[in-house]
């Protein structure tokens, strides 16, 4: 299932803006559905939302198996590159 950011959030720079994005795709992905996330027109993040939109996604799903069921799409080099580093931070205080 495929979901373009920009349609659930103005910007992906607060927790609510997270909590948006959160709460359309942890039930897909809990349940071992693949997620296509697209970052279409979105041009940056914030960790404030990475801390709300992903990192609890890790509460339920292993690192592992999150990688292989989410799929983040039509991002750049800095989106790509903050939320593989938040969440192999993350994965690892877990580990």
């Amino acid at each position: 299932m495929g979901f373009f950011v920009k349609e659930y959030v103005e910007g992906c720079h607060t927790n609510q803006d997270g909590e948006n994005i959160f709460s359309v795709i942890a039930p897909l992905l809990k349940n071992g559905q693949t997620v296509t996330l697209s970052f279409k027109d979105i041009y940056s993040v914030s960790y404030s939302f990475l801390n709300s939109a992903l990192v609890p996604l890790l509460d339920d799903i292993s690192f592992d198996n999150l990688k292989k069921l989410l799929k983040i799409v039509d991002s750049n080099k800095f989106i790509n590159q903050l939320i593989i580093s938040r969440l192999n931070q993350e994965a690892a205080e877990i580990n």
